[in-house]
């Protein structure tokens, strides 16, 4: 197993938003950036899901949204980091771009049994994050989401082999 850093590309017809299952690998290519063998970077995050923080090895601190219901607690590794991801739901895959509801950049946690976990991190799909957003109840699958600057920036801090101690 390697962990990786990719790429998406469209290189099919982007007039839609949305597309089926069995089309997205005709509109969109993906190019790994970096591959490494699995580590631990030896770097540690914390997320913390009572004041919604996600604070950085170097100090740097984000506010987040997270669900008290459905966010997993634990220690997560960063498995995979995606520039231009596509995101599946149940209604089909919204192809990369700038309509894309999860935003430019996704990191992809696992366990500590090398298992990609269905929380992941990425921008805020609906904004607009006043004090009473950051709990997001029971809704979505439980991921950490920041706003789009903020992620931008925690993309470009975080490693692969990063871990993030969500609490």
């Amino acid at each position: 197993m390697t962990y990786k850093h990719c790429k998406n590309r469209v290189v099919g017809p982007t007039d839609r938003l949305k597309v089926g299952f069995h089309e997205i690998s005709d509109i969109v290519q993906a190019e790994t950036i970096q591959e490494v063998p699995v580590l631990h970077s030896g770097r540690q995050w914390t997320a913390n899901t009572s004041d919604y923080t996600l604070a950085s090895p170097e100090g740097s601190s984000y506010q987040m949204a997270a669900s008290q219901t459905r966010t997993p607690r634990g220690k997560f590794t960063v498995v995979e980091k995606w520039e231009q991801p596509y995101w599946r739901n149940a209604t089909g895959v919204y192809i990369p771009g700038e309509n894309n509801p999860i935003g430019e950049y996704l990191v992809i946690l696992a366990d500590d049994k090398g298992k990609k976990v269905q929380c992941s991190i990425h921008k805020w799909p609906e904004m607009p994050f006043s004090d009473s957003d950051f709990d997001q109840g029971d809704h979505g699958t439980g991921c950490l989401r920041l706003r789009e600057k903020d992620m931008k920036r925690m993309f470009k801090e975080t490693k692969l082999g990063d871990t993030i101690q969500i609490q």
